[in-house]
């Protein structure tokens, strides 16, 4: 790993270090060939108080949310076959679901760490108390946000609110404007923040630029990350990613990955139908059976390195300590 910001980025179709690297999930798949769903993505409500354009489910149904009491038992089954964290996100703003506290304390009582991805708007209003006990909270901006005032006000309260935890900042870049981004990138050095990801509108990828190291050299880059998110591969068949790393929408299905929205060209902005792995109630049926997704549909993947790296490791292996 070349620096710290690897850390943060996940989906890609190089190998993903950050499993490598997690013991116990690697020796489920190598023991007894489980794979277990250790990271969880949950959207709470689809309710939001943006209307992005580049919104990747611009197309959904606004109403929906979860029932807390189907959400606390889902928890507590994905807590007793091994998740271990959590990241909290949209869908639609989750600090608007209206059981949104309670929903980190379930989360926080059956021991699984939380991540949020937020747009920060209510930022005033937000129990910090509570959300201190988290792991990192990462602020969602873009060129249709608003004023650069504005993104740096959110972005000094939540770090003066927050304590120890991991703040950082999604940038996605529409109409590339070298002011704003720099703005941007010294706030982040100024407040500290964990790091900064800048990234294009994955469905228009026109606004990021080939060269943007060489036009940002002036400032220290060691918190930021340029991220095109262009490389993608076709899906396969046995989608392992979709049991490690399941997206739970609003609507209380679950779906492979937080890449869905965007796996076929012509059909997105929204978590499909055809897409789902079945609901909450189907939790214990497709882990204790491994009823992985079916990637073959997929014509966009982000994922490829989890799937190879997964396929690997359930492979056998002869004379494993002569390596």
């Amino acid at each position: 790993m070349s620096k710290i910001t690897d850390s943060f980025s996940s989906a890609n179709v190089n190998y993903p270090i950050k499993l490598i690297k997690d013991k116990v999930f690697c020796n489920s798949i190598t023991t007894n060939g489980f794979v277990t769903p250790i990271h969880l993505q949950w959207i709470p409500t689809n309710k939001c108080n943006f209307n992005c354009s580049f919104c990747s489910c611009r197309d959904r149904d606004l109403t929906m949310e979860h029932d807390i009491s189907h959400a606390r038992d889902a928890i507590e089954q994905f807590a007793a076959i091994g998740t271990e964290s959590v990241t909290i996100t949209g869908g639609g703003e989750p600090t608007l679901y209206k059981h949104f506290d309670d929903l980190i304390k379930i989360f926080l009582n059956n021991n699984i760490e939380i991540g949020l991805v937020t747009n920060g708007l209510k930022y005033k209003n937000l129990n910090y108390d509570l959300l201190k006990n988290m792991r990192w909270l990462r602020l969602s901006l873009s060129d249709e946000y608003g004023p650069i005032e504005k993104m740096i006000d959110v972005l000094e309260t939540l770090n003066n609110n927050l304590g120890p935890i991991d703040l950082s900042t999604s940038y996605v870049v529409t109409q590339f404007n070298v002011e704003r981004i720099s703005a941007i990138i010294e706030t982040a050095n100024r407040l500290k923040l964990s790091h900064v990801r800048i990234v294009n509108d994955i469905l228009n990828p026109m606004g990021m630029r080939d060269n943007c190291s060489e036009l940002f050299k002036q400032h220290d880059l060691s918190r930021i990350i340029f991220q095109p998110r262009s490389e993608y591969l076709p899906g396969v068949k046995d989608c392992w990613i979709s049991l490690a790393k399941p997206i739970i929408g609003a609507d209380e299905n679950i779906y492979p990955c937080c890449g869905v929205q965007y796996a076929i060209k012509d059909e997105r902005k929204d978590l499909t139908s055809r897409f789902s792995m079945g609901s909450l109630a189907d939790i214990d049926e497709i882990w204790s059976e491994q009823k992985r997704f079916n990637g073959s549909v997929c014509e966009v993947c982000y994922y490829t390195g989890y799937n190879e790296l997964i396929s690997r490791l359930k492979a056998p292996v002869k004379h494993l300590k002569f390596i």
